[in-house]
């Protein structure tokens, strides 16, 4: 039961389409609350939060490298303790999946037409999640940074590394100035002498006052909050504060079809990796350097002008005459040859057909003619 809740999460206990029905209506009711308290709770750290509405499910069809790794049998089969129930809980998924009155059959907008399939729950990595699972974000500041992602997006975090965006969530916060600390042990005087004045129970009293702090505690002076953005990695999760996001960006090779591994927090993996990044970029830049300041100490014999009326009796047994750009490229090429000391460094760009041999014919015929 354990792993079917797992794989199923919140849809464990559907058995019809009604009950589909309700439980997203549900889902979208909390899902639109909790995301305008997100929004609201960034505003108060300078920061925008939007969300965005999820477009595809292919970002998590590639499973993370921080999964549990299932029990082996010893024997010759060596068949993992739970491969049969993960099979039928996968034979249950499909049907909930492929049945008419099953989760893909129910859209979000809860339309009866049984071919709407285009905003239903989903099966992601072997579990069924709703659309307001894959909503994404776009938090922004006024200094111009801008980070937009969907959960399964990889990004990068400047201090640990490649890492895997979730979702975002709402967390007490742990560090706070000595102001705020007087003003929420203040708001909690007055919340209790509230309850007095309001002739509550000891015990009544007393189980506010447990929930302070807690995610109970809705009052936003006695428990400040925090957007964060969770992100995976290999060995642990990350809480990034929303107002800190400019120290993420997406991993630009993620949609490749080798997704990256991971980094670990634990270690100094990434700060090697990076540190062998920076050595190699700063020896490239290094050889680039010595390579063009060596051009720029060559010489050479510049080639004779004169040959120039023989050349254009040459170009003139061609069968095409050259278009503009042809002839403004071999006189660039010519000048080159010519008038210029050091050796010709450029690169001849042009598409098929558009007279690179026959360019390359006319330098090959100076250079012949000259015994260059």
């Amino acid at each position: 039961e354990e792993r079917r809740q797992k794989k199923l999460g919140k849809y464990a206990n559907v058995k019809s389409k009604d009950d589909l029905k309700k439980l997203e209506e549900e889902e979208r009711e909390t899902s639109s609350k909790d995301n305008e308290r997100k929004a609201a709770v960034a505003r108060e750290a300078g920061v925008t939060l939007t969300v965005l509405e999820a477009t595809e499910f292919e970002n998590l069809s590639e499973k993370s490298n921080f999964e549990p790794i299932n029990v082996q049998a010893s024997g010759p089969q060596k068949r993992s303790w739970f491969k049969e129930l993960d099979e039928e809980l996968n034979n249950e998924i499909d049907n909930m999946m492929n049945e008419g009155d099953g989760i893909a059959a129910v859209s979000v907008t809860g339309d009866d037409d049984d071919s709407a399939n285009t905003g239903g729950p989903r099966v992601i990595n072997g579990k069924v999640v709703s659309q307001e699972d894959m909503q994404g974000i776009r938090v922004g500041s006024a200094g111009g940074w801008s980070l937009e992602v969907f959960p399964g997006d990889f990004v990068v975090h400047r201090k640990y590394g490649i890492g895997r965006f979730d979702k975002t969530v709402l967390k007490s916060r742990t560090k706070l100035s000595e102001e705020e600390q007087e003003a929420r042990d203040k708001r909690r005087e007055e919340i209790v002498r509230e309850l007095m004045a309001a002739r509550n129970t000891t015990e009544e009293i007393q189980s506010v006052v447990s929930k302070f702090g807690t995610d109970d505690d809705n009052d936003p002076i006695s428990n400040p909050l925090s957007t964060l953005l969770e992100i995976a990695y290999n060995d642990a999760i990350v809480h990034v504060p929303v107002d800190r996001a400019y120290r993420l960006s997406r991993y630009r090779a993620g949609d490749a079809a080798i997704k990256p591994r991971l980094s670990r927090v634990k270690g100094e993996a990434w700060s090697k990796a990076k540190n062998k990044v920076e050595v190699n970029t700063l020896q490239m830049a290094q050889d680039v350097l010595a390579l063009y300041a060596t051009r720029e100490t060559l010489k050479r014999s510049p080639f004779d002008p004169s040959v120039e009326g023989k050349v254009k009796a040459f170009g003139e047994t061609f069968g095409y005459e050259p278009t503009p750009d042809q002839y403004k490229c071999f006189e660039a090429v010519e000048n080159d040859m010519v008038w210029r000391t050091r050796p010709m460094d450029r690169l001849v760009c042009g598409d098929v057909g558009f007279g690179k041999v026959r360019l390359n014919i006319l330098d090959y015929w100076v250079n012949s003619h000259l015994e260059k």
